[in-house]
């Protein structure tokens, strides 16, 4: 457990997972650290659908964010 909270930081702080695919690792951490959040940013929007599903599949705390973060600004 000590290992686990050093890696994944605070317990109160979400978790952040850019390019989360499926989610798959981020729902790991998830499922290791139960009551903490995450946010998930995919820019792929068939994968970021996936994501949300495996999620609420297992009743896991996850926002997902479709999002290309390496996208030029729109500004």
């Amino acid at each position: 457990p000590g290992r686990r909270a050093a890696a994944l930081g605070p317990r109160s702080a979400p978790l952040a997972h850019l390019g989360a695919a499926a989610a798959a690792a981020a729902l790991v951490a998830l499922a290791l650290e139960p009551g903490r959040a995450a946010i998930l940013v995919e820019r792929d929007p068939e994968l970021a659908t996936l994501a949300r599903r495996n999620a609420d599949a297992n009743d896991l705390a996850a926002r997902v964010i479709e999002l290309d973060v390496l996208a030029p600004s729109a500004a």
